[in-house]
């Protein structure tokens, strides 16, 4: 696979994965009030989570092994590291969903 395809294939499977989490966590919030089926999308969020994990550190290795210029390393790196974080943080917001139902159960 070429440097740019691998990118694209990289940015695309983090960019799919933070949708999904933010479509979990909506759907989390929406039922706060019930609480009925939050536990069922922080687990999915946590799963999620998981896998960026692991297309995170592939598009790392891929992106140190293959002959980019510093320039672009850098760029990917931070924005990977962006999307990384940021899905990180709706593993947060189901961390903290999780123990408002257990306080409030």
């Amino acid at each position: 696979m070429s440097s740019l395809a691998a990118t694209n294939a990289s940015l695309r499977a983090l960019a799919t994965s933070l949708a999904a989490c933010a479509r979990e966590v909506s759907s989390a919030v929406e039922h706060l009030n019930d609480r009925d089926g939050i536990s069922g999308h922080c687990a999915s969020i946590h799963r999620l989570e998981a896998e960026a994990d692991a297309q995170y550190r592939d598009a790392i290795r891929e992106l140190f092994s293959g002959n980019a210029s510093p320039i672009e390393v850098i760029r990917l790196k931070d924005l990977y590291e962006c999307i990384e974080g940021s899905i990180d943080r709706c593993e947060d917001v189901a961390n903290i969903l999780e123990r408002i139902v257990i306080k409030n159960s």
